[in-house]
């Protein structure tokens, strides 16, 4: 079975920054932004072309109340992706062979809070399959 590449960079970004985040289809009802949230979301497109290499894109929507908070959190995300996170094997066997920023943080529309959006390509070496 492939990895879940949504819980895996949530738990993994959890841990590395000490940030939430938050990887279900809607965001947490609860959260009030008084400190950043991660919202983790794979995208359309790509897939397994080699059987056991996924070449995921992943969305994450920062939100913060405040616009440094979520600015800031964005870019501590895209530098833990690029720099951290590859070469990185999971307890079963999971490793991430490399990362590419397809669309850098950018502010997007919302009318309650400040939201930095920013895509990522993820390529997960699956070697249970």
């Amino acid at each position: 079975m492939y990895a879940d590449v949504e819980t895996f960079l949530a738990a993994w970004l959890g841990a590395a920054l000490d940030i939430k985040t938050w990887a279900d289809p809607d965001r947490d009802p609860g959260w009030r932004y008084e400190a950043p949230l991660a919202h983790i979301l794979r995208a359309p497109g790509e897939g397994d072309g080699a059987l056991t290499l996924d070449s995921a894109l992943v969305d994450i929507d920062v939100y913060a109340v405040n616009a440094d908070n979520a600015r800031t959190t964005a870019e501590r995300i895209r530098k833990a992706i690029r720099v951290t996170l590859p070469g990185h094997t999971t307890s079963n066997g999971v490793s991430v062979q490399g990362t590419q920023t397809t669309m850098a943080p950018i502010w997007t529309p919302d009318p309650k809070v400040k939201r930095r959006s920013a895509t990522y390509r993820i390529f997960l070496h699956n070697p249970g399959l």
